[in-house]
């Protein structure tokens, strides 16, 4: 984890090397690949989280074999899956369309909503619902054994119930604030791409000829 920390932080160093770069002449400079660098930040936070502490919780040989099963590994597999390869997926897409896409297009503050209701929405899952319910089936499992913690009993208690319903508060922000946004300015930005321009080869009067440069 220590590791992980330390490429975060010198990724950041790096991320504001532009700006640094042109304090003493008076100049300006933006990083163009803001928001795909957000997601990427996203990622070391849930690898640090979902993958790190919340694994570790869960693969003690003498704490997995009470909880294997329980909501526990749920909350774990939410936060490390989605947390970690979902943030590096939607990187990857943004950095490769921000070339792709005419800038007046690029519509970063879309993004950055998108960025914050995705995490805020999964953290939201895993405060609320997976990681408490995960709790209360390990202490059900040390009290009674797997089969009652995974029972219609117990899951059908008002308990599991509650804290599933209140689950609709993450998800609902992860969809309608992440997912469906994110899937909007996919499609209308495909109407936006960014001319091709000629660098090779030329057609005049029909005949291929080298392109001055």
């Amino acid at each position: 984890m220590v590791p992980l920390i330390l490429l975060t932080l010198e990724a950041w160093q790096f991320r504001s090397t532009p700006q640094r770069a042109l304090e003493g002449v008076g100049g300006r400079a933006a990083f163009g690949q803001a928001e795909a660098f957000l997601f990427l930040i996203g990622v070391n936070f849930w690898n640090f989280f979902g993958a790190g502490v919340f694994g570790f919780i869960i693969n003690l040989p003498i704490v997995n074999y009470y909880e294997h099963g329980t909501y526990l590994t749920v909350n774990h597999g939410h936060a490390a899956l989605m947390g970690v390869y979902g943030n590096l997926a939607i990187a990857a897409v943004l950095f490769c369309s921000r070339y792709l896409i005419a800038p007046q297009a690029w519509d970063a503050r879309l993004l950055r909503r998108i960025f914050w209701s995705l995490n805020l929405g999964l953290m939201l899952m895993v405060a609320i619902d997976l990681f408490p319910v995960g709790i209360a089936q390990l202490n059900d499992v040390l009290a009674h054994g797997l089969w009652h913690a995974r029972s219609q009993a117990f899951v059908q208690g008002d308990l599991f119930q509650t804290l599933t319903w209140a689950r609709i508060i993450g998800g609902a922000l992860f969809v309608l604030g992440g997912v469906l946004p994110l899937a909007w300015f996919m499609a209308t930005r495909a109407y936006s791409l960014k001319k091709i321009e000629s660098v090779g080869l030329q057609r005049i009067e029909g005949k291929p000829v080298q392109a001055p440069y």
